[in-house]
């Protein structure tokens, strides 16, 4: 008589639970990172419940690099990819800096004439939740804080300087 040795299965039932537990925490976190699917529209660019128009400045462009930021841009997060929201506003001003005259010990803003200032009105679905204001995507908005983004033939790193909800918050 023969003693044929038994066969090892690969999985055994531990590492089976530890597989599945893994699969759905990455389905779980896909979900809450994606996009939220109750947000409005952006169709009618009226500033409507969940939504939010926050402005944002980006300095130091080159010249003619800003007025590649047009009405109707649509603007991602650099690293995540996240929907920032469309454009609504744009103004495109001389960047200034702030000097000092030596003589008088005098500081004035003087413009420089390499680099120009796009301030930029933004549209963007938002959620709202402890305290922070998340733009689709899950991007929080403040207040002087700063925000990498691309456009369509640009990108900078914007800092947000108004933000105005919408109706009902």
């Amino acid at each position: 008589m023969e003693n044929k040795p038994k066969k090892k299965s690969i999985f055994n039932v531990f590492d089976i639970a530890l597989i599945l537990i893994a699969a759905v925490l990455a389905v779980v976190i896909f979900i809450s990172r994606s996009p939220s699917k109750d947000a409005p529209a952006l169709e009618t660019g009226e500033l409507t419940e969940g939504m939010v128009s926050y402005t944002v400045e980006i300095t130091g462009m080159q010249n003619g690099t800003a007025h590649l930021v047009s009405v109707g841009d649509k603007l991602v997060e650099r690293s995540h990819k996240w929907d920032m929201g469309t454009v609504t506003a744009v103004e495109v001003v001389p960047t200034t800096r702030r000097t000092q005259n030596q003589y008088t010990n005098e500081f004035r803003d003087t413009d420089t004439h390499l680099t120009e200032t796009a301030i930029i009105t933004i549209l963007a679905s938002c959620t709202e939740d402890a305290g922070n204001i998340n733009v689709a995507g899950n991007q929080p908005i403040k207040i002087g804080q700063s925000v990498r983004m691309n456009g369509p033939g640009y990108y900078g790193s914007a800092t947000v300087i108004a933000i105005e909800r919408g109706s009902g918050k």
